[in-house]
């Protein structure tokens, strides 16, 4: 019969390495601004450093608010506090209720992130990142709308508009979340963008339909 462990009480945040990895079978339930989450259940082969993410996640470890150059974001930024996560302002009295996630390498650094979506009456996405150098996780906040379809290699896409899209990834630097722009399409002003150079409807289609063609993520549910 396999054998049950109990997250919250048997992953210790001392004992981890960026390569090790082991199974992992618990529950968590959690209580966050009165509202209790459903049961989480972890049943599968995590890093020590994603057992710190999901730490962090289930509001066990307070994480470092990092900025970004998200646009939803702009005029709300609270970077540099260590907060949990049921605590994480996304707007004023807003705060991440995790909702679902997945492990993703985002910036090709061979560590995965955590991303979550969370229930909030605005919509957002949280990513909780570790730096191996400072051994801290920094938690961002970006928009739904923002953050679509996310596919296995990291890229996605940000809607600006019924017509305009703009294909992304994400790299950090300087413990800033950046979303750096791909390629872009207007198709309402016949404006098309690859690697910020101007190309012909002909190439941007032709990009996106590659595009669309990598596999999707599949989310966690909690």
């Amino acid at each position: 019969m396999k054998k049950r462990i109990i997250v919250l009480l048997l992953v210790s945040i001392l004992l981890f390495g960026c390569n090790k990895k082991e199974k992992v079978s618990g529950i968590t339930n959690i209580e966050t601004n009165n509202t209790v989450i459903n049961e989480t259940i972890v049943d599968f082969e995590v890093t020590n450093v994603e057992e710190l993410l999901l730490k962090a996640m289930n509001s066990e470890i307070k994480f470092i608010e990092g900025p970004s150059n998200s646009g939803i974001y702009e005029d709300f930024k609270n970077n540099g506090n260590e907060v949990l996560f049921k605590d994480y302002e996304l707007f004023e009295y807003d705060y991440a209720i995790p909702n679902e996630y997945v492990f993703i390498d985002l910036d090709g650094d061979n560590l995965n992130e955590l991303v979550v979506l969370t229930n909030s009456d605005y919509g957002a996405y949280v990513i909780l990142k570790y730096y191996k150098e400072s051994e801290k996780i920094y938690g961002y906040k970006i928009g739904i709308r923002e953050f679509e379809n996310l596919k296995i290699d990291g890229t996605f896409i940000g809607s600006s508009g019924a017509m305009a899209t703009s294909y992304l990834k994400i790299e950090f630097n300087n413990f800033e979340l950046q979303m750096i722009e791909m390629a872009y399409s207007d198709y309402d002003n016949n404006e098309y963008l690859i690697n910020n150079k101007t190309v012909s409807k002909e190439e941007i289609d032709k990009f996106v339909d590659e595009w669309d063609k990598k596999e999707n993520i599949k989310w966690r549910k909690i």
